[in-house]
């Protein structure tokens, strides 16, 4: 399934509905505010919840072309900084 899941996001082209789900410590909330509005084009809504332990949960709502998508999910995967990462395509 994993493998399946990572074939789909590579080939994911056009324009695209989907949700992004975060979830990181607290301390970085500033590489979330800054990633996120260098993405402000693709972000329909976002939501932030404080969760025990001082963890965050933010979801995104993603509308726009899946390059864009992929380069937003990418910064996130690659910051070292966010304990989860998971899109779902709509």
């Amino acid at each position: 399934m994993l493998l399946a899941d990572n074939k789909e996001k590579e080939n994911m082209e056009g324009r695209l509905n989907s949700v992004l789900l975060l979830i990181h410590a607290q301390k970085a909330e500033d590489i979330v505010t800054e990633v996120k509005h260098e993405f402000e084009d693709i972000i329909s809504t976002q939501l932030h919840n404080h969760l025990r332990g001082d963890k965050c949960l933010e979801v995104f709502i993603l509308e726009g072309d899946a390059a864009r998508i992929k380069q937003l999910v990418k910064l996130f995967q690659t910051s070292g900084k966010m304990d989860y990462v998971k899109l779902i395509i709509a």
